[in-house]
């Protein structure tokens, strides 16, 4: 069923304060429109449904008007591509992204989703989800995604669902991982064979503007002598770049779609990011969302900002350990103090075998294993451990799932 982003009261929904409020042209009485007041938190034990028709009552703020605006506007219903950022951590943001894309279908159903956090050379995995042919476990399994993004897997969880259920089609945008640590780490000119087929073309280039941007991101990082600033800006180019590629010739050889992009608000605002080098490759009229972005705003950040209320995702049920892939298998590396996996008998060295009767063969697995396991569950866990004369023995251990303290 449509959700409709239908306006709330100022004081629910935004909390931007005077000093983020430098937008030119913006009257005294447009900033008045926008208030200091924390949003409310949405409790996270309430039913998906529920939680997003709380979320989805957000109302844009034009960025250079200042003024409020619901339902979504016609510059979005209209356009080719709709950008919509996130905090990747933030679950509101992903329950909001839903809701617009649930706009956008029903009035438009020849929609596709393209996600920052899936990369190109496992597009055919997203393919047998959207047909069925996989489920949930089997696409993050062959996606590798919990190595290649690591954030819960839950936050991205209703948008996925929600492509599934309506047969949308989703987009890996991403560049491989290997690319992007090749070229972090010698520019483009170290990057090797296998991987050359990914890079955009032409080849990115940075202007002194888009440098000066990025140089205080890179001193707030330092790492030894040998990192390159000019390294980072290249692995930046890469990113934005190559997600601008990949969608671009997807709008070229699908003129009849449409196409919503889920990244990171970091790619989305200003120039010279994903939006402007989209519309230099394609053409296409673009609209960008920001999901609560950070200060300080100008007026060339995006054409709009939202900023849903609080949303907690449940906890995770925590082992408390850390892991090593090996060839043969996930070794525990190391035992938080006081956790589960210790409470339970579990030691460093021992090879984990299953966990609630999944074969473990990579740290993507143990993931999986407890995607939606809460605190306090109790399950079977096997491992296979070196005796004191070199042999092996498998265990069986039931271990109580800790919590965010473990």
């Amino acid at each position: 069923m449509l959700i409709p982003l239908s306006l709330l009261p100022i004081s629910r929904g935004w909390r931007l304060v005077a000093a983020t409020l430098l937008l030119s042209g913006c009257s005294a009485t447009q900033q008045r429109l926008v208030s200091d007041v924390q949003p409310a938190s949405v409790a996270a034990e309430e039913p998906l449904v529920a939680v997003l028709q709380r979320v989805a009552q957000t109302p844009l703020l034009a960025l250079r008007s200042a003024a409020l605006i619901a339902p979504l506007p016609a510059a979005i219903q209209e356009s080719r591509v709709v950008l919509i950022g996130e905090q990747h951590d933030a679950y509101a943001h992903h329950l909001v992204q839903r809701a617009v894309i649930e706009q956008l279908h029903q009035q438009q159903p020849n929609l596709t989703i393209g996600l920052e956090m899936f990369q190109t050379p496992f597009q055919p995995w997203l393919d047998q989800y959207i047909a069925g042919q996989i489920d949930e476990a089997e696409l993050l399994a062959a996606t590798e995604y919990y190595q290649r993004w690591r954030y819960d897997y839950r936050l991205y969880r209703p948008i996925l669902a929600f492509a599934r259920e309506q047969s949308i089609p989703l987009l890996a945008l991403n560049v491989p991982a290997e690319l992007t640590r090749q070229v972090a780490g010698g520019g483009f000119d170290a990057v090797k064979a296998p991987q050359q087929k990914w890079l955009p073309t032409p080849l990115p280039t940075a202007s002194a503007a888009y440098r000066q941007r990025l140089r205080p991101i890179f001193d707030q990082h330092p790492v030894g002598k040998e990192r390159s600033f000019e390294h980072f800006i290249a692995a930046q180019l890469l990113w934005d770049e190559g997600m601008a590629a990949t969608a671009a010739d997807y709008l070229q050889r699908y003129p009849e779609r449409r196409l919503v992009v889920i990244a990171g608000n970091g790619h989305l605002a200003g120039t010279e990011t994903l939006p402007d080098r989209l519309r230099q490759r394609s053409g296409a009229t673009l609209q960008v969302i920001l999901n609560d972005p950070e200060p300080p705003l100008t007026t060339d950040q995006a054409d709009y900002l939202l900023q849903p209320a609080v949303v907690e995702l449940p906890p995770r049920g925590r082992l408390g350990i850390l892991m090593e892939p090996t060839d043969q298998g996930v070794i525990v590396s190391e035992l938080i103090d006081n956790s589960a996996a210790a409470a339970a008998g579990v030691k460093q060295g021992d090879r984990l075998l299953t966990i609630a009767g999944r074969t473990i063969h990579s740290p993507d697995d143990v993931q999986i294993a407890l995607l939606d396991t809460p605190p306090g569950r109790e399950l079977q866990l096997e491992v296979m451990r070196t005796t004191l004369f070199g042999g092996q023995r498998q265990h069986a251990l039931r271990v109580r799932l800790g919590g965010a303290e473990w």
